[in-house]
């Protein structure tokens, strides 16, 4: 689980070196809806990196949130910690 943009580098290294993976289940933030591009910068970035993995955008699951935590506050009735 990557929990943080800012570590985006250290986990594509990772991916880079882990022959055993060929695929991410990407559930990304959506802060584009408050006009930040994180989310979709991040995609981005996976997709050029790393260009034999396939990506999956799972973002659609919460498309009214702003990330899978806002989703799970709302809508499963978890407690933020």
């Amino acid at each position: 689980v990557l929990n943080s943009s800012a570590m985006i580098g250290r986990f594509i290294t990772y991916i880079q070196n882990s022959s055993n993976i060929s695929s991410i289940d990407y559930f990304r933030d959506r802060d584009e809806q408050e006009g930040k591009n994180t989310g979709l910068k991040t995609l981005t970035d996976l997709k050029e990196q790393l260009p034999a993995i396939e990506i999956n955008d799972k973002s659609e699951a919460y498309s009214e949130y702003k990330d899978l935590n806002e989703w799970l506050v709302s809508v499963r009735g978890y407690r933020q910690i």
